[in-house]
């Protein structure tokens, strides 16, 4: 989509981003998201709208509270500034508006697992459900009749892009051919799933979610509880999203950089091998390679395997 659309999602990715840090420090302590309303951790002031503008407030107040002086966390800017620049990429590399849609839904959930995660190793159900009940909202508004399921599915993304990828919702037929881009140098390395109207991708969907917690659940009993039954239901949920093609590719990177970084924490003292380690932080950031260049390594390894 157009620079314009990317600025407008980032905008909107920085609100976004103040309500998932909410929700990132109250879930774990079982507090509602929306009250009691925001205030200083230090003298209980309630804030004022003027210093919950996201990043901004946190910058111009310098990080202390306008009337104690105590200290702001840098948690609340880092989860705003990171949720506004995922939404700013995925507007960016998005090809139709039902693909922007369910990108969206996809990164919010993976930052509010992430944070909730870092805190206090657990994956929120609340938040995978969302996503998917979100996804399902899509979804059913392409089955639909309707004249939104056109627009849900028009390509509005640039010529190099239309029609790449296909993801957990796009079902080619049986005697389709392959795009003529997926073999040729040029096809674009960015492909997030595309997705199409039709019920029988649903099964792709649900193929992939039950493959990705299989094999999760398997390394979960040969871990010895290393990892948690949060980490097998993440994994489903990334394969519903991801489809077939970019699910392996976003479980082999979270297995590469969790192991990356336990081996540095091992070696550096700073964790010992009895020490439990958040793995949906690393599924979370499989889960955005996947997204965004699941299609186009999927389709490049096909390349190799024919040149």
């Amino acid at each position: 989509m157009g620079p314009a659309v990317a600025v407008v999602a980032g905008l909107a990715g920085l609100a976004v981003g103040s309500f998932l840090n909410t929700f990132i420090d109250r879930w774990p302590r079982e507090e509602p998201v929306t009250f009691p309303p925001s205030r200083c951790e230090h003298c209980g002031r309630r804030l004022r709208p003027l210093e919950m503008v996201p990043v901004a407030s946190w910058i111009v107040l310098r990080g202390r509270c306008r009337t104690c002086g105590g200290a702001i966390g840098w948690q609340a800017p880092l989860v705003e500034s990171v949720t506004g620049l995922l939404f700013a990429a995925v507007a960016a590399a998005a090809g139709t508006p039902a693909q922007l849609l369910l990108g969206l839904g996809f990164v919010a959930v993976l930052v509010a697992v992430t944070g909730v995660d870092l805190r206090c190793q657990l994956i929120p159900n609340v938040a995978l459900l969302a996503g998917l009940g979100w996804a399902a909202l899509v979804v059913l508004a392409l089955v639909v009749p309707g004249p939104w399921a056109g627009w849900l599915a028009a390509p509005v993304a640039p010529a190099s892009l239309e029609g790449a990828g296909a993801g957990a919702f796009a079902v080619p037929g049986p005697d389709e051919p392959a795009p003529a881009s997926a073999a040729t140098p040029s096809a674009p390395l960015i492909r997030p799933p595309a997705v199409a109207p039709g019920w029988a991708s649903w099964a792709r969907a649900l193929g992939a979610a039950a493959v990705g917690g299989l094999i999760f659940q398997i390394l979960r009993w040969g871990s010895r509880g290393g990892l948690g039954f949060g980490d097998v239901k993440l994994a489903a949920w990334l394969g519903f999203y991801l489809g077939p093609r970019a699910l392996p590719v976003a479980l082999f990177t979270a297995a590469i950089l969790g192991g990356l970084v336990a081996a540095v924490l091992l070696l550096t003292g700073r964790r010992g091998r009895r020490d439990v380690i958040p793995f949906g932080p690393f599924l979370a950031a499989g889960g955005l390679v996947g997204w965004f260049f699941g299609e186009g390594l999927w389709q490049a390894y096909l390349g190799l395997g024919t040149g």
